[in-house]
């Protein structure tokens, strides 16, 4: 993905500022994801949720999202087990970004309350489990189960 390949820098940032993201700006331009997020990071072109209002830094997570009362903790597993374990205002609209870039089914298990802090927290408690960024390996499937059942309780 060059300029003689077609994508220009300009075209990318484009992208990006209209979608906010770059993985859904990669979906849009129907462009490979990670050869987007490569030629994006080379670029120095980030999601406007990850760069500071002057554009010049990452911003942290206390800045990506002040109100977090409506952010949830989605669990998605993959058909080969797998489990990923994120943040959204809209888990099912995050499901259906996730499964336009995955080669298996995706489900989404289910939702709890909580915002960035919660889910470093359960990221942390799985960390042995950790495949790659937030997929965890299958064996965590029974704690988020109990997780998911006594959130349905509360």
């Amino acid at each position: 993905m060059t300029a003689a390949g077609g994508l220009t820098p300009e075209h990318a940032r484009a992208l990006v500022a209209t979608t906010g993201s770059i993985d859904k700006a990669a979906a849009m331009g129907s462009f490979p994801v990670q050869k987007f997020r490569e030629f994006c990071r080379a670029h120095g072109i980030m999601g406007r949720r990850r760069v500071s209002t002057d554009g010049r830094r990452a911003i942290t997570p206390e800045e990506y999202i002040e109100d977090q009362s409506d952010l949830l903790v989605y669990f998605i597993r993959a058909e080969s087990s797998q489990i990923k374990i994120g943040i959204s205002y809209d888990p099912v609209g995050r499901l259906h970004d996730l499964r336009g870039a995955s080669p298996v089914p995706l489900k989404l298990l289910g939702t709890i309350p909580g915002g960035i802090e919660q889910e470093i927290a359960l990221h942390k408690r799985f960390a042995k489990q950790r495949l790659h960024g937030e997929w965890f390996a299958p064996e965590i499937r029974f704690e988020v189960a109990e997780l998911l059942d006594s959130e349905t309780k509360s």
